[in-house]
């Protein structure tokens, strides 16, 4: 989460050391935020955030994990999605939007925040190069807040992966392990783009840690929450993006959207184990 220190200060809720205090849980949350909105000057909304495609899912899945739901049970067979914490997460993002927090309608969260007009929003590591460049941009990054006891946050990663090949000869299978342990050693200048590098001593390395903003959010990594293994996924992350999109749209509830999830996925996973 990324906040404009210029709002914040010129509204009187930036602290006396430059930072932003959120009281851990969702009442917490809403309060600092209620108090955003009342103070925000006209034309300037308290979050921005694309309200449709990833940034939703990104929300969704943060806010369920924190909850302690997930989308599968243990097997892997079985979708979790219409029970009473995926309905709390969904409710609590519903809030957020009913309550001009996060105003519905959004066509790039990015832009409203270059542009000044939203005191706070929730973005990927990958935009710190955009709000970097941006002129005239004074900013923040934190981790998301945390609305409950446990800690969880949304993650996925690039990945490096070496396909099986009988016809490979040992020379070239030592070349690509090698070229994989030289990037992996210096995901520093990954960093650069917004990333956390995944190699611990890289992510405490004095080059990484002295760039601007990274260091405040990097702590995340040590609980961020990725999706299960399945090789439903891809289909799931197609569902999730329109359902939600549908919702916060006004097209359909709570109740409706944790149904449709649990049925439609639900057959994804039957389609895969038969």
């Amino acid at each position: 989460m990324h906040f404009n220190k210029d709002l914040l200060e010129e509204i009187g809720m930036l602290e006396a050391d430059g930072t932003v205090k959120i009281e851990r849980g969702e009442e917490g949350f809403f309060k600092f935020f209620e108090e955003v909105k009342k103070r925000a000057p006209e034309g300037v909304m308290p979050i921005s955030g694309t309200s449709q495609y990833g940034l939703p899912m990104y929300l969704w899945y943060t806010l369920l994990t924190q909850y302690g739901g997930d989308i599968l049970d243990e097997t892997g067979t079985k979708a979790t999605l219409d029970t009473p914490e995926n309905k709390k997460a969904l409710s609590i993002m519903m809030r957020m939007v009913e309550n001009d927090i996060w105003p519905k309608n959004q066509k790039n969260g990015a832009e409203i925040f270059t542009a000044q007009k939203a005191v706070a929003t929730i973005n990927g590591v990958w935009a710190l190069p955009i709000f970097e460049s941006a002129e005239g941009l004074n900013f923040i990054s934190i981790p998301f807040p945390q609305f409950t006891d446990t800690d969880s946050v949304y993650a996925d990663s690039h990945s490096l992966v070496f396909p099986k090949n009988d016809n490979i000869s040992d020379e070239e299978r030592k070349a690509a392990m090698e070229f994989a342990v030289w990037l992996t050693n210096n995901s520093a200048k990954w960093g650069k783009a917004g990333h956390i590098p995944s190699k611990p001593s890289v992510a405490q390395s004095d080059e990484y840690q002295s760039l601007l903003y990274r260091k405040d959010y990097a702590p995340s990594a040590e609980y961020a929450k990725f999706y299960p293994q399945s090789t439903s996924i891809a289909g799931f992350t197609e569902l999730i993006q329109r359902e939600l999109a549908a919702m916060i749209a006004g097209e359909q509830d709570v109740d409706k959207t944790a149904s449709n999830l649990q049925t439609e996925f639900q057959k994804l996973l039957d389609a895969k184990n038969k």
